[in-house]
């Protein structure tokens, strides 16, 4: 396993286990921080060759056998997440981190309104789905996506890239 594969392990075991002990133990204006749509925005846009599609069906699995709402919702959320960051970032001209930052942030912004609107189907009323809290939670998984984005472009940074090392 190489490096950027042992990051994708490590980090995502730490974000399940901030998931299912640190997110419900702060629950901020009826809702609770999604950690595991935010990782999975920001490894789609850091980490260009990593099996992104399993690590996606695995965390989506935990996150609907774990949370309420239908079972399929999560898994199928970070499905389209992790294509629309790939799509978005591939189309664009510069990969910088303001791009990349404002793609993590729309990104969890649709798809916490996708989540709404499929939870809202499928149990008490889409306005009752809005209205507990998905404004928040729309905030609130963007800014974790960003921190994420941030830590992860700084842990998978190419040693090549390193501009005071001898190898040119």
């Amino acid at each position: 396993m190489d490096r950027r594969g042992l990051i994708l392990v490590l980090s995502s075991v730490v974000v399940v286990l901030l998931q299912l002990i640190v997110s419900p133990a702060i629950p901020v204006g009826g809702t609770t921080f999604n950690f595991c749509l935010a990782f999975v925005v920001a490894v789609s846009l850091a980490l260009n060759d990593s099996p992104k599609l399993v690590m996606c069906v695995i965390l989506g699995i935990i996150m609907d056998l774990t949370q309420s709402g239908p079972v399929g919702a999560y898994t199928l959320i970070f499905l389209v997440s992790n294509f629309v960051c790939i799509s978005v970032s591939a189309n664009i001209a510069s990969t910088e981190f303001p791009q990349k930052a404002v793609i993590a942030f729309i990104t969890c912004a649709v798809a916490n309104i996708l989540h709404c609107l499929i939870v809202g189907v499928t149990s008490s009323g889409i306005a009752a789905a809005f209205l507990s809290g998905a404004l928040w939670s729309l905030i609130f998984d963007g800014v974790l996506a960003l921190i994420f984005l941030w830590i992860l472009s700084k842990l998978v940074r190419e040693k090549s890239m390193n501009p005071w090392s001898s190898r040119y």
